[in-house]
């Protein structure tokens, strides 16, 4: 049987803990910041897999989409 992986990722005061599921299903995640592009350009320096730039959007959100190596994805974002 093999073990599922797990990592800690730190960005500012929010920790991110993640665990390797043996599931086929990805996942969505909406995660809330104080300032996007500064998390935009803190991902970006560390290889993240950044999908949609940061914009603004109708719905009154400023975000950008990152998916991680199981093609979950993950909204970060804030309001505008």
């Amino acid at each position: 049987m093999k073990k599922a992986g797990s990592a800690l990722f730190r960005m500012g005061n929010v920790r991110f803990f993640f665990r390797e599921s043996t599931r086929s299903q990805t996942s969505t995640f909406w995660v809330f910041c104080d300032d996007v592009d500064e998390a935009y350009t803190d991902l970006i320096e560390r290889g993240a897999d950044i999908r949609e730039q940061p914009e603004d959007k109708p719905w009154g959100l400023r975000q950008f989409t990152v998916h991680d190596l199981f093609e979950n994805q993950f909204y970060f974002f804030h309001d505008l």
